[in-house]
């Protein structure tokens, strides 16, 4: 089976500035470039990147917009770098073997002073935007595994989640600290800091975790349902938690509660489709800022909600995706 990926842009409104990509919301799926436009007129129009065939991959993994407004798109084989004007490929080949320790992107993130950080099958790189120069960490904990999920903490440490562990790096990566003590030993699901700055970190079938800063620790929050596989947190514009888990559906979360009540299963209305599993697994959640619906990435493909009366009903939008093989990997705002 071959896999396309998309990516999916909301423009809000045309822009002739110096970073003519600064005001479009860019929502990362697989496979071409889904145009919401425009805002005003909820009309859904679906048209094809129009670079694709300069990308070096049919798969893009993940996407991140820069301070600049640049887009940075990682494939299963190099980086891209688009400014709505051309595509330019950072890639190791034959020529430049060591450019990236590996050429399978799997997560983006900046720093503060703005460096790029590179999360791949094996390694993390960080590029300077300002020289190209791509330095590879050779610190085994970052070196010899691959990267799912990285987050810049307010303080500018960063927080990386590999398969093995988290691992989190000073600012100018000149230290390395794990904790094993506190945090169970597994593949990291997801690393997210909410509105306040709270750090969260998700592993796979080991539970959801708080970093407390004052003590350098982290604490276990209560078990998630029956597998303890919490995937995504999601804070939205009404600073509401959302918590998605792998084959237990959707959750709000709420910190200030007592444990033992931190939890509840959110009602899914599937009255407009016929598929009742589809917000089972949920590995991607945005809200679109014009409307406040949800976007999921699941096992079925992309799925859009709305809330309403506590309950999350399911938007009909599969005519506008007809085209798409309902493959996704990833969804960025």
């Amino acid at each position: 089976m071959q896999i396309y990926n998309f990516v999916i842009i909301i423009y809000q409104k045309s822009d002739k500035s110096k970073y003519p990509m600064r005001n479009a919301i860019y929502v990362l799926i697989c496979l071409i470039l889904i145009i919401v436009l425009p805002v005003c007129s909820q009309t859904v129009t679906v048209s094809q990147f129009p670079l694709t065939e300069q990308l070096p991959s049919n798969s893009v993994r993940c996407t991140f917009q820069d301070k600049e407004g640049i887009l940075w798109l990682g494939t299963g084989d190099g980086l891209c770098r688009y400014d709505a004007y051309r595509v330019n490929v950072f890639r190791s080949s034959s020529l430049n073997p060591t450019l990236l320790s590996n050429n399978d992107i799997t997560c983006l993130a900046e720093t503060e002073s703005g460096l790029l950080l590179i999360g791949t099958r094996k390694g993390l790189n960080v590029l300077d935007k300002k020289t190209n120069k791509i330095t590879v960490l050779s610190d085994k904990e970052l070196s010899d595994y691959e990267i799912r999920s990285i987050v810049i903490d307010d303080e500018g440490y960063v927080w990386v989640g590999t398969y093995k562990r988290l691992v989190r790096c000073s600012p100018d990566f000149a230290k390395v600290k794990t904790y094993d003590s506190s945090l169970p030993v597994t593949s990291v699901n997801s690393v997210y800091k909410d509105q306040a700055g709270n750090v969260w970190v998700m592993f796979w079938r080991k539970g959801l975790y708080q970093y407390n800063k004052q003590q350098d620790t982290f604490i276990r929050m209560p078990r998630l349902g029956k597998h303890d596989n919490p995937f995504r947190i999601y804070q939205d514009q009404k600073h509401r938690y959302w918590l998605t888990s792998w084959a237990e559906g959707v959750y709000r979360m709420y910190p200030e509660r007592d444990l033992r009540e931190m939890y509840e299963l959110v009602e899914i209305d599937y009255s407009n489709v016929q598929e009742h599993r589809i917000l089972n697994n949920v590995f991607g959640i945005v809200e679109d800022d014009k409307y406040g619906y949800f976007w999921m990435i699941n096992s079925f493909g992309l799925t859009v909600t709305s809330f309403e009366d506590n309950k999350l009903k399911i938007i009909d939008m599969k005519d506008k995706f007809n085209e798409m093989n309902n493959i996704f990997s990833s969804i960025y705002k």
